[in-house]
């Protein structure tokens, strides 16, 4: 009679034990260092946008014949567009 396996039912309302093993998956522990890695490549890659742009703002002054205060608006505009594009491509 003690060799007899005892089936256990889950009790409702319990978490179920997790079942994926997925790198990404959130009961990892690691897995809130590959979320900070994204926000820092996404960080980096919106620098290295904005920093094109103001490189090559002398260029199209010069190729636009335009004043300072005009080709402004380029960064502006840009600045804008991805501030608004971003939440909605990810």
């Amino acid at each position: 009679m003690a060799d007899q396996a005892v089936a256990t039912t889950p009790t409702p309302g319990a978490p179920a034990p997790p079942t994926s093993t997925s790198w990404f998956s959130p009961e990892r522990p690691s897995y809130k260092w590959w979320v900070t890695l994204a926000l820092m490549l996404g960080i980096l890659t919106q620098g290295l946008n904005f920093g094109t742009v103001n490189v090559a703002l002398p260029s199209m002054m010069t190729s636009m014949q335009a004043e300072v205060d005009t080709i402004q608006w380029v960064i502006t505009s840009f600045m804008i567009t991805r501030t608004v594009v971003m939440p909605m491509v990810g």
